[in-house]
């Protein structure tokens, strides 16, 4: 099982979980009996145990994995963009990569879809650029959807 230690060593929050992840936001993922939640620095569940996956808050938003579909909640576990997409990544820039039959896009905090989802695969960004691929090529676009290809 795992828990948490402060930088003393102290156990802080139990060893009670199957699997935990760094926290983000004021928030950790927990694993516990097969389903992901969140709980707070003080070992408090915030958001019950019922995901298949989970991924950090950035930005107050994280991505959740539910039924084979990605939305995002918010810090009270508020589900702020339905969980509509097959897969969907962490807020990047105020974007998140999703995956919407089979293409690639981003949507904003708000779940609007800002980078159109006509990619045949991507990551997230960095530095204002994100790496894309479309046709067979790779190239980068920034937050505007300008393409930036090689020749």
């Amino acid at each position: 099982k795992w828990g948490y230690i402060d930088t003393k060593g102290t156990m802080v929050i139990p060893a009670a979980y199957d699997n935990v992840l760094l926290f983000s936001d004021g928030l950790a993922s927990v694993h516990l009996n097969g389903k992901w939640g969140y709980i707070d620095t003080k070992g408090k569940m915030v958001i019950p145990t019922v995901y298949d996956s989970v991924g950090p808050f950035i930005d107050g938003l994280a991505p959740v994995h539910l039924n084979s579909k990605c939305g995002f909640v918010d810090t009270k576990g508020t589900m702020v963009i339905p969980a509509v997409y097959d897969d969907g990544g962490p807020f990047i820039d105020g974007l998140a990569l999703v995956v919407l039959d089979g293409k690639w896009g981003f949507v904003d905090t708000k779940g609007t879809m800002v980078i159109p989802a006509v990619y045949d695969d991507g990551s997230s960004f960095s530095e204002g650029l994100a790496p894309v691929r479309l046709n067979g090529k790779w190239g980068y676009i920034d937050t505007k959807d300008t393409r930036y290809w090689e020749d």
